[in-house]
């Protein structure tokens, strides 16, 4: 079988979506031809890759994602006729995806990442707009199928946006537990990062992450004050990573730590590879997650997986994928992040059963779809 995935991004540029289409693709090309159209957005990049014998990759566009539609729509429609069926991504692929699909009687399903529903709002002006545009109209492209991350995703489309049933399949993001496994803990590691920082004095909490505002970390600083007058030797670390230093959510945030005075409480370090991400987690007191919205949440299954305490926003998708020792908070609630770090501080918490999100699983639910003639 050959499966034609049309992306907006793709490595290696470095975010959710890539990480999660990079899995998919490299367990799926092991029994199938696959071939990938997407955006290139460096001139660095080459137009065409072959990974191995069964990856290729075309990159088409310039100057935008809409430009990217259109070069791609032109570019697949040459080769359309040897595809067997077409995978995509919500926002601007799905438009060259259900052209392609629909001239070339291809089936096509659509992995719906970033669906934001009423948290829409949450964005400023244009770009709330934006993301409403987008989402409507992916759902009125009507396409054989809708991988949904999470129930809380299928619940959108089906409620707000009146996507039928049956066209609706719930498969979750999968978490790498070779990687994120608390029997890899290797206590000098460990002991490296707590001596580094100092840890051993402070009651540390750690964010990981972009700095956007929908992350909520905001509000994490915000309560930072407060949580003093409890813990004062409590220590707030963030991980971000390092391309962000010009992003202006993160530069607003570098003027309300300062207009709070809690700079000598934070400790600040750019992006550490996500394979050592681990050690950082298990070297603090807490993982926070204060976000305003999820459509799956990868910090906090990731977190989970380790058996770390986790402070995490009882929204979106995040109590599903959310277990072991959690404190939930409410969206953009200051005032509930100290109780919930207090909550820990005394070692009060509620205990979830594991929850385990399985690559094996993932990939075999969407092969069962690419081979299903009722698709």
């Amino acid at each position: 079988m050959h499966i034609l995935y049309i992306l907006d991004f793709y490595k290696p540029n470095n975010g959710g979506i890539e990480i999660l289409f990079d899995n998919i693709i490299s367990r799926i090309s092991k029994n199938h031809k696959v071939s990938i159209i997407t955006f290139r957005y460096s001139d660095k990049l080459p137009k065409f890759e072959q990974i191995n014998e069964k990856i290729n990759i075309y990159r088409v566009g310039k100057w935008n994602l809409l430009n990217f539609a259109l070069a791609a729509y032109k570019k697949w429609k040459e080769i359309i006729e040897d595809v067997d069926i077409i995978h995509t991504s919500n926002f601007y692929a799905v438009f060259p995806a259900k052209l392609l699909s629909h001239k070339y009687k291809k089936k096509a399903l659509v992995h719906i990442n970033g669906f934001f529903g009423k948290y829409r709002n949450n964005f400023i002006w244009w770009k709330g707009y934006k993301f409403r545009l987008l989402e409507w109209l992916t759902c009125k492209l009507k396409f054989d199928k809708y991988i949904c991350v999470s129930r809380y995703i299928k619940w959108i489309m089906k409620t707000l946006y009146g996507v039928k049933e049956n066209r609706l399949e719930v498969i979750y993001n999968a978490v790498d537990y070779d990687l994120w496994n608390v029997d890899n803990f290797v206590e000098e590691n460990i002991d490296f990062i707590i001596e580094k920082y100092n840890l051993d004095h402070f009651y540390s909490v750690l964010f990981y992450g972009r700095p956007d505002r929908i992350k909520g970390i905001d509000y994490f600083i915000q309560a930072i004050p407060d949580i003093l007058k409890r813990i004062p030797n409590f220590k707030a670390f963030l991980i971000v990573p390092d391309n962000e230093n010009e992003n202006k959510d993160y530069k607003f945030l570098q003027k309300r730590i300062q207009e709070l005075g809690v700079e000598k409480n934070i400790i600040q370090i750019w992006a550490v590879e996500h394979e050592l991400l681990w050690n950082y987690i298990l070297a603090v007191d807490c993982v926070i997650m204060p976000s305003l919205w999820e459509a799956f949440g990868y910090a906090a299954a990731e977190t989970s997986a380790l058996g770390q305490n986790l402070i995490v926003s009882s929204i979106a998708a995040l109590p599903e994928v959310s277990s072991g020792k959690v404190n939930f908070i409410e969206p953009a609630n200051p005032d509930n992040i100290v109780d919930a770090v207090w909550n820990f501080y005394n070692g009060k918490y509620t205990e979830i059963p594991f929850r385990g999100f399985y690559w094996e699983n993932t990939i075999k639910q969407i092969e069962e779809l690419y081979i299903n003639n009722e698709l």
